[in-house]
């Protein structure tokens, strides 16, 4: 029994193979869903693992009485990112916190770029407070890496491209563009 359970807890404390799966998909994590007014102070401590979004939904979209506000926490590229995010959130006392998809027009493909504006070890978005951009976040190579922009080489001018790899700049930060799947060609 006593080499069951080792076996078992050994096997289990390695990362699974679902982190090594598509990065297609974009996750946001959803905080809570809110009918009063919000009060953002309250979400403060969660602003290193990704920034704070709200999405008011009307009535007659929501099958409701009232107006209702989602908060949102984040966009990570990829389930996995995305759990190490929720997991985060939820030690910080977010345990009804859930995933959700995060929507973007179309499929992430081997061809898309994004800009970077950084890699660290842990989450460090609070940062990246003043960039007034979504910012997307992927657990790649051990590392937490920040981007600004995923798009397509197709539909881009010229004009595009440096507008995004100047955002940040003046905050100190050094923008540089790579394929979003790391290894495609």
């Amino acid at each position: 029994m006593k080499k069951l359970f080792i076996l078992l807890f050994t096997i289990s404390s390695f990362p699974s193979f679902a982190q090594f799966s598509s990065l297609d998909t974009l996750f946001q994590i959803q905080l809570g869903t809110y009918k009063e007014s919000v009060d953002f102070s309250q979400f403060q401590d969660l602003k290193n693992i990704g920034k704070i979004r709200v999405t008011s939904i009307r009535p007659e979209l929501m099958s409701q009485l009232s107006d209702t506000t989602r908060v949102y926490l984040g966009v990570y590229i990829g389930r996995y990112t995305a759990k190490l995010a929720l997991l985060e959130a939820q030690r910080h006392g977010y345990v009804d916190a859930k995933l959700e998809y995060a929507p973007f027009p179309q499929s992430i493909t081997a061809e898309h770029r994004a800009v970077q504006l950084g890699a660290f070890y842990s989450f460090k978005m609070r940062q990246f407070d003043s960039i007034n951009q979504v910012l997307y976040i992927l657990y790649e190579n051990d590392m937490f890496k920040v981007f600004s922009f995923i798009y397509h080489p197709d539909q881009l001018t010229k004009g595009d491209k440096k507008f995004m790899l100047e955002l940040g700049t003046e905050e100190g930060f050094a923008p540089f563009e790579r394929r979003l799947i790391s290894g495609a060609k």
